[in-house]
Parts: C-alpha cells; structure tokens; sequence
C-alpha cells in the first residue's frame, strides 16, 4: 500500500480520497473507520490487499528456493491460517495473547478508542490454529517476548540440523 501503487489507487477509487495521506500512503487508522464496522467493505478490502501480498510473498519464496539459497522468510499476516499461504510454510508460529491484553494493547500502544478495538476484534477471524503450529504466549513485556521468541528460534534451527 505504498504511494503510486496500483493498489493504493485502487484502494482510493473505492474507498475515497479520505483514506489517502498528503504524501500519498494509505491512512491505515482512516482506513480502518472506514471498512471494520462494515463486513462487505472488509472483504472488498480484503480482495483487494490480500492477492498481491499473496503474489509478493509467493516470489519471495521463490527467489530464496530457486537460487539455492537457504533462507527463511518470515510472514506477519493476522489472516495466514485461512490463506492459501499456509501450504507454503514449513513452519508456522502464531503469537497470541489474552483478550485483556490485546485490548489493553490497542488502546495503549495504538491510540484506539475502545469502541475502535472492538470492530477491530469483531472483524478478526476465530483462532483455531490447528495441528503444526508453534503457540508463542505473549501476555508480557516486549522483553519476555523477545526471550521466548529466541528460545523457540534455537529449538527451531537445533531441529533443523
């Protein structure tokens, strides 16, 4: 969604110039007012990002395997588990935390007004991670978060070799 993309524009022909900023990024926050509280535009939303995130993700994997490079490729997508995606990975890990917490989160570190973090919360898919996943609980500090994830790369690359 960066300035003079296609997608940006595209998403500014549906959504209105409103979720455009003066250097012509998306405004996530506006975007959010605009498509969290309305299932239909969500998923017009959704048709729009999620095939070229797909699409990017998808050569990125690529490159590193056709080259004869080892690499890892590391995916954030809150939406991966109900993504064709999810058969490209050899390894998935969710990091998950209480319901509390991830309110307390929106508010705090976003600057969401409660009523935005429910339509957020509302418009998020039901967790069920499924067999092959590697939970990563994250209900404290930014530093505990970096130990667990460290501890759990180290079993991974052990695993690996």
């Amino acid at each position: 969604m960066r300035p003079g993309t296609a997608l940006t524009a595209a998403i500014e022909e549906i959504f209105g110039p409103g979720v455009i900023q003066a250097d012509g990024s998306v405004n996530r926050l506006a975007l959010g007012e605009v498509v969290f509280d309305d299932p239909v535009r969500l998923r017009a939303l959704e048709g729009l990002v999620h095939p070229e995130v797909r699409a990017w993700i998808a050569a990125r994997v690529d490159t590193l395997g056709s080259g004869g490079e080892d690499g890892v490729v590391v995916v954030e997508a809150i939406k991966l588990l109900q993504s064709p995606l999810r058969d490209l990975a050899t390894e998935i890990w969710v990091v998950t935390c209480s319901p509390e917490v991830q309110r307390r989160r929106l508010v705090s570190d976003r600057g969401y007004t409660p009523e935005q973090v429910e339509a957020r919360l509302r418009a998020q898919p039901d967790f069920a991670p499924g067999t092959g996943v590697r939970l990563i609980q994250n209900d404290g500090s930014p530093a505990e978060l970096a130990g667990t994830v460290e501890r759990e790369w180290n079993r991974f690359l052990a695993a690996e070799t």
